[in-house]
């Protein structure tokens, strides 16, 4: 049987109970009301990109100092004059709501120093530092007021406290320190002290100022630590400049990690030409083999069968189409003006329209220097070499494997080659 349910009815035993319920009630009402318009407030303010919003929601909640520090950043923003003002005042008013967040007292220094308020500007700084002593930020931010102020010793002590607390400071602390010792990099050096991040940071700042002579000094001096990652990134830098500036022995130099000048003994000058070490496919330097394996030319180390050593590399073509050929090339760092010998030992069964030669070419101009007789097929291992003389005004030559030049689009060739022992000596 189906028996209805009663409301639940509550009695009050006297009018004081009643009341303390229901001034509770109001009260939590209260509190939901205020702390839902808090939050609006905060969520407007730190969202939006609108001074108005911006300043409607400090009028919802004026004890917020988000609101205020929000609304004074995007008053600043709108480089009205009458705006500055209020923006200052945004800015102190978040300050006395917060008296304790070192981010508040450090955004209001920054917006006295761009407004000119030193004296006001520096108290602000200094309390951010105050209130976080240990964090790199507050002392990079004084260390560059200070410094544009004439303030050299407490400038440097702060900027270099910042590089010291924060590594992540280092390349902008070795800029300020560069502009302001109008580029004199051994008085940088003294500022920012031995560390790997400071040593790339300096490489890096050398390299955008074309500095490279300066550059390759410091990555000589530094390369005791040459293997920190900070230090691998500066040198891919120098290294992308020097190639731009076909600097190829330094170039090599950074590559190889030869801190002796260039002036090390390199009898062979072809990196892996035995095929020994593993090639890469892509994110290749240009002093490694630079291949493109495609399906249609499959390339691959392999064991085995090899001329010396263990290994050697294999080229499986089924190539069609001329557009469609890809070979295997390499920069070599060469003596100007010097007689060198090339050679390379191969096996081959290949069909092709047109035979497959070995070019040495000026990466300067793309000019070929010199150029083997055509690879025939044979199943022993065999050699091809020609004598060359390295451009006058240039440190490398290109060794490549190449093609004679097809009659058609369609150009087929089919089979495979083996190569090994690859070799650049001079002569």
């Amino acid at each position: 049987m189906f028996i209805p349910l009663k409301p639940a009815t509550y009695k009050f035993s006297t009018p004081l109970a009643y009341t303390l319920v229901l001034v509770s009630s109001v009260l939590i009402v209260a509190g939901v009301y205020l702390v839902t318009k808090w939050c609006l407030a905060d969520a407007a303010a730190s969202a939006t990109d609108q001074p108005a919003i911006a300043e409607y929601a400090v009028t919802l909640s004026p004890g917020d100092p988000q609101t205020h520090l929000s609304a004074a950043a995007l008053l600043e923003k709108t480089f009205l004059p009458q705006d500055y003002d209020r923006s200052l005042e945004e800015y102190e008013k978040a300050a006395e709501l917060s008296p304790a967040n070192y981010v508040v007292w450090l955004e209001y220094g920054k917006a006295l120093d761009r407004h000119g308020d030193d004296d006001r500007a520096e108290v602000a700084l200094r309390k951010s530092l105050e209130l976080a002593p240990n964090y790199a930020l507050p002392k990079w931010t004084l260390g560059n007021f200070l410094l544009r102020q004439g303030k050299e010793d407490e400038a440097f002590r702060e900027l270099r406290a910042a590089l010291d607390s924060n590594p992540a400071f280092a390349e902008a602390t070795v800029q300020s320190a560069y502009s302001w010792f109008d580029r004199d990099i051994d008085q940088v050096r003294a500022l920012v002290g031995k560390s790997v991040f400071a040593d790339a940071s300096i490489i890096k700042l050398l390299v955008r100022e074309k500095r490279l002579d300066e550059a390759m000094k410091s990555w000589r001096s530094d390369g005791a630590n040459a293997t920190a990652p900070v230090l691998k990134e500066a040198e891919s830098v120098l290294l992308a400049a020097l190639l731009n500036e076909k600097r190829y022995r330094d170039a090599y130099s950074v590559y190889s990690g030869d801190l002796t000048n260039g002036t090390s003994d390199r009898s062979n000058r072809v990196t892996n030409g035995g095929f020994e070490e593993p090639i890469k496919m892509q994110g290749t330097s240009p002093f490694e083999w630079q291949i493109d394996n495609t399906p249609k030319a499959r390339i691959a180390i392999i064991e085995g069968q090899k001329h010396s050593g263990s290994r050697s590399l294999r080229i499986l073509f089924d190539v069609t189409e001329a557009k469609d050929y890809r070979g295997i090339s390499q920069y070599v760092v060469v003596d100007p003006n010097r007689k060198f010998k090339f050679q390379s030992f191969f096996k081959s069964d290949l069909k092709a329209t047109t035979p497959l030669h070995w070019e040495i070419l000026d990466p300067i101009d793309g000019r070929v220097i010199a150029l083997t007789s055509e690879i025939p097929n044979t199943s022993d291992w065999a050699s091809l070499s020609v004598d060359f003389i390295a451009p006058a005004g240039s440190e490398a030559v290109i060794i490549r494997l190449a093609r004679d030049n097809c009659p058609s689009a369609i150009c087929a060739i089919n089979g495979s080659i083996l190569l090994d022992d690859i070799s650049v000596q001079p002569n």
